[in-house]
């Protein structure tokens, strides 16, 4: 079993309420509820007493992780992204070094943001509006593209636009913790009566599209993006009732 330590900025985290106190949401009143995601994650996290629940545990042996290096966990961990603005907000970060890092984007039915059309141009015309998007925007964007898949980002503009900035950060947290392998985890937590089936299939349908933008996998499923050759880079999704 992998050992877990939960920690915001020196706060061990031991507990649900530990979990709020240290890292809330950026809207508890309305993330932080029983059957949404933010909430639902920390009990789910917490439910391993110390350890990395099971779930997640067997894609960590899947990968051949090693099981006698602990991970370390930080709850809303930011990671910055190239140009001003936010940084990439990871709904948990899992850093076992020199190993694998995890970033957890947990889902109940919540959707993964707007398209890259929308988040640039709104619901204008992409032709009209290029000239208007600001530079530190279209940095952003296409540094995001490069990264992924070495062209800037004039292709692909239906995909959700936080599954790139989720790998971006990923990615980057992998460089720094020196690990050789990075996962994008989706987490989809399913409470009954607090979700909606219908929009739980759209969201794994954007995932799905997603991964099939990246290319053809290797034999074991990761792939070795444009900027991050040396970095095996997973996606990979649970579904869990709780």
């Amino acid at each position: 079993m992998y050992k877990l330590d939960l920690n915001k900025k020196g706060n061990q985290i031991n507990s649900v309420d530990d979990w709020y106190k240290a890292a809330p949401p950026q809207n508890p009143s309305l993330h932080w509820k029983d059957g949404r995601s933010a909430k639902e994650l920390a009990k789910y996290m917490i439910s391993g007493n110390g350890y990395i629940p099971a779930e997640i545990e067997n894609i960590l042996v899947q990968l051949g992780c090693n099981p006698n290096i602990i991970f370390y966990g930080e709850p809303e961990a930011v990671t910055s992204l190239e140009g001003r603005g936010g940084g990439r907000h990871h709904d948990l970060l899992l850093v076992q070094e020199n190993e694998v890092v995890v970033g957890v984007e947990a889902k109940s039915d919540e959707d993964f943001g707007e398209v890259v059309h929308k988040e640039l141009f709104g619901n204008n015309d992409y032709n009209e509006l290029l000239d208007s998007v600001s530079d530190n925007k279209l940095k952003r964007v296409n540094g995001l593209y490069n990264d992924i898949y070495w062209f800037d980002f004039y292709k692909n503009l239906d995909l959700r636009y936080q599954l790139l900035t989720a790998t971006g950060g990923i990615l980057k947290e992998a460089q720094k913790a020196n690990t050789s392998k990075a996962i994008l985890l989706v987490l989809t937590l399913k409470k009954k009566g607090c979700y909606s089936e219908k929009k739980v299939e759209a969201n794994l349908q954007d995932l799905k599209n997603y991964v099939a933008s990246l290319g053809t996998p290797s034999k074991d499923g990761h792939y070795n993006l444009p900027g991050y050759p040396d970095i095996d880079f997973y996606v990979k999704h649970i579904e869990i009732d709780v």
